[in-house]
């Protein structure tokens, strides 16, 4: 019900902490429901069964996924820490569920609220056949949406005639016209391992779905050093705000100057 109602609302997102359950709706968080404390207990170790993580370990933050739905699934992307709890020495769990339609495709860039002069300068980025191109903003801004819009918008420009290969940890849309690739360590599929085997695939454009470590900024750095066109998401504030995160993540100011 929970799920529903939250389709229902449009939420990007779920969170529940402290027996509060709350919609993150246009970008603001609002609460939806308060529920008794063992029955709010009940809830997360259901949400961490369902979602593939250890149910006895509550000391450590995990992450998870499951499809939701038969007609219209839903991929619901979850992610569990610890927080401290009302009574002393107590450890309780917060839970935030992104909620990502897998049915929906990603909006074309004319959809997005660009203006007139935002879309005439990505399109001439598209228009690159090299370099590093980084989409930035908050969590729930619409990073991974432009993105896939952008890939989108390259398949329709070169009609098709490219090969586009993105490491996604997880894939938030599925992208017609472009072969994805799942990031999952416990199988030996890192950021580095598979752009690795990437390069033998003879790709055109890479996308890397998420910078959000030193592996993952040199994979995306490296992949656009050796000719490709890459793209990539970051959760900083601005633009001139991400050369620092990715000098921050063990990037050379002279290379990313260069991609």
């Amino acid at each position: 019900s929970i799920l529903e109602e939250a389709r229902k609302r449009r939420a990007t997102d779920i969170h529940i902490e402290k027996s509060i359950i709350r919609f993150r709706v246009d970008g603001k968080l609002g609460d939806y429901a308060s529920i008794q404390k063992d029955r709010s207990s009940e809830l997360v170790l259901r949400i961490k069964l369902i979602s593939g993580m250890n149910v006895l370990e509550k000391r450590k933050s995990q992450d998870g996924h499951f499809v939701y739905g038969e007609n219209k699934p839903v991929f619901v992307r979850v992610s569990v820490m610890a927080v401290i709890g009302d009574e002393e020495n107590e450890t309780e769990e917060s839970v935030v569920m992104r909620l990502l339609d897998t049915a929906r495709l990603p909006l074309g860039l004319m959809n997005l609220g660009f203006s007139d002069r935002q879309l005439i300068v990505m399109d001439s980025l598209l228009q690159n056949k090299n370099g590093l191109i980084v989409v930035c903003g908050a969590t729930g801004s619409g990073k991974s949406t432009t993105a896939a819009s952008m890939l989108l918008e390259r398949i329709k420009q070169t009609g098709n005639s490219e090969k586009i290969i993105s490491i996604e940890d997880p894939p938030e849309y599925i992208i017609p016209g472009v072969t994805q690739i799942k990031v999952d360590k416990e199988l030996g599929i890192t950021y580095e391992s598979a752009l690795e085997k990437i390069f033998r695939q003879d790709p055109d454009v890479i996308m890397v779905g998420e910078i959000r470590d030193k592996e993952s900024a040199s994979a995306a750095i490296g992949a656009a050093m050796t000719g490709h066109l890459v793209i990539a998401t970051l959760h900083t504030d601005s633009a001139p705000s991400s050369i620092l995160r990715l000098q921050d993540l063990g990037g050379s100011e002279k290379i990313i100057n260069s991609v």
